[in-house]
């Protein structure tokens, strides 16, 4: 199984089709190492133009990638406190601060 999780591309390389040349030859090299399946990671559905979703939501289905809905992502912290301290400083992170 081979799992596409997130790419980028310049207006150029899109305009040059880059990333879809990527994907048939990371398609190909799955392929010939035996993956049945590949998973795009994320489609939203329902996406239309002018959505700021749109442009991966029309690059993966026009890979031939089909909506399917699951129960999405979550995060399981192994160490909890650790966890807690990187959320915290998350939250702080994104704060805006006070100019005096």
């Amino acid at each position: 199984r081979l799992v596409y999780l997130f790419s980028g591309s310049s207006d150029r390389g899109r305009a040059l089709k880059a990333p879809y040349l990527i994907q048939q030859h990371a398609i190909r090299d799955a392929q010939a190492r035996g993956c049945t399946s590949y998973d795009l990671w994320g489609m939203p559905i329902g996406a239309h133009p002018g959505d700021p979703a749109w442009g991966y939501a029309h690059f993966k289905t026009m890979l031939g990638g089909a909506p399917l809905e699951f129960g999405g992502a979550w995060d399981l912290p192994v160490r909890r406190p650790l966890a807690a301290a990187y959320h915290l400083a998350e939250r702080m992170v994104a704060r805006p601060m006070a100019v005096a």
